[in-house]
């Protein structure tokens, strides 16, 4: 490769970035229960927390990943574990192109009936999951949107009326994130847009268009979910981070819900615009 043609740079993949596609493709897969706790305490270069149940590893542009798990009891152990393999591997690869040496599974428990699962969420709150890890992805690869959710229904597949349910909220988000950003560095200020991790931002963007747009959900519901959200992929402050956040915006819902409409209605008449060069 001549100089001209060189790259200008390289672009690196934090271990925080890697632990939330990992957590979300294992919560993907099903007979998984919840992350168990990483035993031993916290590697605080590679991990955001106790509770997060993964461990990654980083040399050079190979990643090594140990995963700690709770899984159902009516469901094949070592099934679920070479499925979690899997999904995690494609995961990596997929999203930011890096090679997987290895995934080593631990089954810390299993929760037995009556204990709290994943699979036990309400049927929306799985519809927010799907769509959440879609507007993730889309947000740090920048892979076409229908692509995306196409395949985390294949893997993850909803009932018809939930599946409309996770399109509503990926493309109502997506063609109004940059308003969504903007409202949520106007009316939480305290906390700088730029710092935000990438999955609490998509959290943040989800409920905030459920408050300000689709209008179908209550105010206290949506923050709710949001929060159970930030439980399930979120370090361990984000969920008191981000009901934060909802609380202020909730504050000024109204003024929101006018600035998205006008929102909504200058993407409606640029769209419907005719295009001078047609």
């Amino acid at each position: 490769m001549s100089d001209h043609n060189r790259p200008p740079g390289k672009t690196t993949v934090s271990p925080e970035v890697l632990t939330s596609i990992a957590r979300m493709a294992v919560l993907s897969v099903p007979g998984v229960s919840s992350m168990a706790p990483v035993p031993g305490g916290v590697d605080r270069i590679f991990r955001r927390g106790i509770d997060d149940g993964i461990r990654i590893t980083v040399h050079e542009n190979t990643v090594l990943v140990d995963i700690y798990l709770i899984v159902k009891d009516d469901i094949n152990i070592r099934e679920v574990g070479r499925n979690v393999q899997l999904q995690v591997t494609r995961a990596i690869q997929e999203m930011v192109a890096m090679d997987v040496a290895k995934v080593d599974i631990h089954i810390e428990n299993i929760a037995y009936e009556g204990t709290e699962a994943l699979d036990s969420m309400k049927p929306r709150t799985r519809a927010r999951s799907l769509a959440l890890q879609a507007l993730y992805e889309i947000d740090i690869t920048n892979h076409p949107p229908a692509d995306v959710l196409q395949h985390r229904l294949q893997d993850s597949p909803l009932s018809d009326d939930l599946a409309e349910f996770a399109r509503q909220i990926t493309f109502g988000v997506l063609p109004l994130t940059h308003e969504l950003d903007q409202i949520i560095a106007k009316y939480a200020p305290e906390w700088p847009l730029h710092q935000i991790a990438a999955i609490d931002r998509n959290i943040l963007r989800v409920a905030c268009w459920e408050l300000a747009v689709q209008g179908e959900t209550p105010v206290k519901v949506a923050i709710n979910e949001a929060v159970e959200l930030a439980k399930m992929y979120g370090s361990d402050s984000a969920p008191r981070f981000v009901n934060g956040v909802l609380g202020s915006l909730a504050e000024h819902q109204h003024e929101i819900e006018q600035l998205l409409k006008n929102a909504i209605l200058a993407v409606s008449i640029k769209s419907e615009s005719p295009d001078p060069k047609g």
